[in-house]
């Protein structure tokens, strides 16, 4: 989880105000921002994607919120998916079920395709040996292959691109170039356009803020 910084700001200010397009320029000052962002931190991403997991929907705003304090306080992730596998809604879908189908129906519902031979046996063997079934469902909703059909943060998107953050980057705002580098994958080219605030300095991931301060 590469979420510092964003541990301490609310939604509400996560997210930079219009895109500047073109050459980056002088600040005049801070800009308003919207007040939920299509790029959130990593652990906003963790709980958002456990609602898709588990309920094939966008988390409600109320339950969003709960869990993420929850989260902050520092319970871990598993923890509170092993809370959602007792809610009436995970029941009427899994409730009931043995390991063997429980396992194939969450590839089927997660991961949207039949389980491969090898991870179906290894997570029915899981189970067996006393791993719940909330802390399995973590281990697919933070996998690769579900993170890169759901998104970063599904269900609290309001329309920002990654190309609104990188222009709001050039432009000098040193909180967008550190949402650049937390979205990307990692490797990429636009990972390593946030690590460097911009081409500005050397990489130092991303922790632009904590370095410049917001705005460069």
């Amino acid at each position: 989880m590469r979420r510092t910084i964003a541990a301490a700001v609310a939604v509400a200010t996560l997210l930079v105000g219009p895109a500047v397009t073109g050459a980056a320029a002088a600040p005049s000052g801070p800009r308003s921002a919207p007040p939920t962002a299509k790029y959130c931190a990593p652990d906003e991403g963790s709980v958002a994607r456990l609602y898709q997991a588990f309920f094939f929907r966008a988390p409600d705003w109320d339950g969003f919120w709960y869990w993420m304090g929850v989260y902050d306080r520092g319970v871990p992730l598993g923890q509170i998916a092993d809370g959602f596998t007792y809610s009436a809604e995970f029941l009427s879908t899994y409730g009931g079920l043995s390991n063997e189908d429980f396992v194939w129906l969450v590839y089927l519902n997660v991961l949207g395709r039949d389980p491969d031979p090898g991870g179906y046996g290894y997570w029915v063997d899981q189970l067996y040996r006393g791993l719940p079934w909330g802390w399995m469902m973590v281990e697919f909703s933070e996998s690769p292959e579900f993170v890169g059909f759901a998104g970063p943060c599904p269900g609290i998107d309001t329309g920002w691109s990654l190309g609104d953050l990188m222009d709001a980057c050039a432009y000098g705002d040193m909180l967008a170039c550190d949402y650049v580098y937390w979205v990307t994958p990692s490797g990429s080219e636009a990972e390593y356009y946030g690590m460097t605030c911009g081409y500005r300095v050397d990489p130092d991931a991303g922790y632009c803020v904590y370095r410049f301060g917001r705005w460069w």
